[in-house]
Parts: structure tokens; C-alpha cells; sequence
């Protein structure tokens, strides 16, 4: 049955190297947590390309069927909300500076706008760049379904340009004391994911494919020189996001997003080039399946081994919620999160008529299920 249903919709195909990205990226942020990789926050950067690239190849290709909104928000919903509110009830429930109001907030996708209040819940900060999808993906399925693909190009382009102007401009306007704004508020934070959407709409033009396929592994080396070279001649001390520098607000989220959409090309591009065959790597591509848990539940988890034993240094407690978190997400997701999710793609498949199932090791997938994003328990969320 497999394999009759990715004959019959190649594009549905999973790819496993995805899985290894997330897999990169989420042990980026836990590394950045165990104050082992400064640079672990590259690893959000990469989920929301990443993101932007999957969902709004699923918007595409289901945007003349029936049923369009409900099936998308259904399937969204149930991927998301599991680990999202057994994490806030555990942070309200037991950090002694939680509310109800800001719990609120972090369900209701306000988490980047709750973190700049007095209502902040300190174990879910880290929930922000959920808050930040969730934004893009209130609006982008009606430019979708409206716009022709000329014109998303177009809305896409402009906000590539006007989001990294306006992170410079907004440097010398905003408190210095606090440059976490820049980092944390959508509108600053968007154009990443919108690089992942236009790689999406590149990739249906058989002319870009092959473009991306030829260069976009030298263009993944370079954009990577370009960064390491600004990070070194700059310093890393005022090349990072919270040194509130006008050049890394200015090009350095630009050339992270530029690093993760031609890495995510390659990938899907390239499949049996030796890059690519690592992110394939099987316990990369077990991490990358259980990422958004993994994500969600870490820093949680961090916060309160670091309160509960005062003793230990914050190197030892980032080691050890690495040991604790991954096993512990990976029984979450076996046994409360993906029958919640499995549901939904159910549910979706009922609505509009295609109930079929497709048999496979890593779960039941919905037939229709593309790369990975609906494909049984595998989905992207950006996370840090």
C-alpha cells in the first residue's frame, strides 16, 4: 500500500533527511540550554524555514480541495496543542511566579507578547517561536488561497526586504536595555519562515530545481562562510542576537535563514549526495521525529533542575536534562502524543472524503500526507 501511494503522489513521499534537520536543529537548542553552543539558537532559525517550506507546500497542494480550512486547523491543531498544554499546566501549576493570565497567553499563541510583560511564566518563555508561527499561519492560508502564485512570490519577496529593514531601523529605536523585542516579536521575526514558503513555490518550477540543485550546495558553503566571517571580524560578543548590534539585526538572521533554505534544498534535492545520507543518520532522524516535544518539555524541565539542585553547576544540570528529556519526549510522543495527532489526520481524512490509510513502520499515515508534515507522527514546529 506504501508503495502504491507514493507512485501515485510522489510528492507525499516522506523524506527521512528532513527528520535528521530537525534532529540537528533541536540538539542545537539543547546544547545551547547545557551552555555548551552559543550558536545553539541557529537551531529555531532552521525549524522556521524549514516550517514555512512544508506547510505552504501542503497549502498549495490543497488549496482547490474541499474542506480546505477545516482539515488544515484540525491536522494543526491536534499536532500542537498536546505538548503545548501539558507544558504550560505543568510551569502554572508549579512555578510559584505563574498566573493564570499568562498561562492564558502562552495557549492562546501570545507567548513572544506575554515574555515582555510582568505575566512571563519563566520555564515556557521558550515557547515564543511557536507564538511566531502560529501568527504566520493565521494569515498565510487565506494569501494562499487567494493570491495567485506571481503575487505570493511578490508578498514574499516584500517581506524578506521590509522584516530585516525594519530590525535595523527599529535598533536604534527600541530601549537598549532590552533587545529582546527584536528577537521575540513576529513581525520581526517572520522572514525566515516566508524563505522557507518561496523555496516552496521555487521547488514547483522544474527551472528551479534544477538551478537549486546545482548551486545550492555552494550556496549553503558560502552563505555559512559569509556568517562565520562576520561572526569572527565583528566579534562574537556583538554578533548574536541579544547584543542588539544594527549589523546582526541587520544581515545576521538574513544569512541564517539564506544558510537553512539552501540546506533544506539540497536536501530534498540531493538525496544520495554524502551530505544528505548523514542527516539520514537513523538516531538523527529518531531526535528529529520527537523534535517539538523535545523542544517544548526541555527547557521546562531545565528550569527545574536547575531550582531543585542549587548545587550543581548549570553545565552539569544542561547535561543531565539532555539524558532525562529525549527519553522521557520520546514515551510522551509514543503514548499521548501521536494518538491525539493520529486522530486528527483521521478526522481530516474523514471530513473530506479520503479515508484511506497507509500501513507504514513509523506510524499510520494519511495517504495525502506531504513530505513528512502530515505523514504520520512527523511534523515541523520551530523550537528553541
Amino acid at each position: 500500500m506504501a508503495a502504491t501511494a507514493t507512485h501515485r503522489h510522489p510528492q507525499t513521499q516522506h523524506i527521512d533527511s528532513f527528520d535528521g534537520i530537525r534532529g540537528v536543529a533541536v540538539l542545537m537548542v539543547l546544547m545551547l540550554h547545557a551552555d555548551c553552543f552559543h550558536n545553539g539558537w541557529i537551531g529555531v532559525d532552521l525549524f522556521f524555514v524549514l516550517s514555512g517550506f512544508l506547510i505552504t507546500g501542503i497549502l498549495r497542494r490543497s488549496r482547490t480541495e474541499p474542506f480546505y480550512w477545516r482539515r488544515f486547523y484540525i491536522k494543526r491543531a491536534t499536532r500542537i496543542l498536546p505538548p503545548l498544554v501539558l507544558g504550560v499546566a505543568v510551569a502554572a501549576l508549579f512555578w510559584p511566579h505563574a498566573s493564570l493570565l499568562g498561562a492564558a497567553g502562552y495557549l492562546l499563541s501570545l507567548a513572544n507578547c506575554v515574555d515582555m510583560t510582568r505575566f512571563a511564566i519563566y520555564p515556557i518563555g521558550h515557547l515564543w517561536s511557536l507564538s511566531v508561527e502560529e501568527h504566520y499561519y493565521f494569515f498565510w492560508p487565506f494569501a494562499v488561497l487567494w493570491m495567485s502564485k506571481r503575487q505570493l512570490q511578490w508578498l514574499i519577496g516584500a517581506i524578506v526586504v521590509i522584516v530585516p529593514l525594519a530590525r535595523l531601523i527599529f535598533t536604534y529605536r527600541l530601549p537598549p536595555h532590552d533587545p529582546y523585542a527584536i528577537y521575540l516579536l513576529t513581525p520581526f521575526r517572520i522572514d525566515g519562515i516566508a524563505m522557507g514558503s518561496m523555496l516552496a513555490l521555487l521547488l514547483e518550477e522544474q527551472s528551479w530545481q534544477e538551478r537549486l540543485k546545482r548551486w545550492s550546495g555552494a550556496a549553503a558553503v558560502l552563505t555559512s562562510v559569509v556568517y562565520l566571517a562576520l561572526w569572527t571580524i565583528v566579534g562574537h560578543v556583538n554578533f548574536f542576537p541579544q547584543a542588539y548590534s544594527p549589523i546582526f539585526n541587520g544581515a545576521g538572521y538574513t544569512l541564517v535563514a539564506l544558510i537553512a533554505f539552501f540546506v533544506i534544498a539540497y536536501a530534498r534535492l540531493l538525496p544520495d549526495a554524502f551530505p544528505t545520507r548523514i542527516l539520514r543518520n537513523r538516531l538523527l532522524r529518531k531526535v528529529g521525529v520527537i523534535s517539538y516535544g523535545v523542544y517544548v518539555y526541555s527547557w521546562i524541565l531545565l528550569v527545574f533542575l536547575r531550582r531543585g539542585f542549587p548545587a550543581l553547576s548549570e553545565l552539569q544540570t544542561g547535561l543531565l536534562h539532555v539524558f532525562i528529556v529525549i527519553p522521557a519526549a520520546a514515551v510522551l510522543f509514543k503514548y499521548y502524543e501521536q494518538p491525539i495527532t493520529t486522530w486528527g489526520k483521521r478526522r481530516a481524512a474523514l471530513i473530506s472524503g479520503r479515508t484511506r490509510v497507509v500501513a507504514s513502520k513509523k506510524g499510520p499515515e494519511i495517504e495525502d500526507g506531504p513530505f513528512g508534515i502530515e505523514s504520520g507522527q512527523h511534523t515541523s514546529v520551530a523550537v528553541l
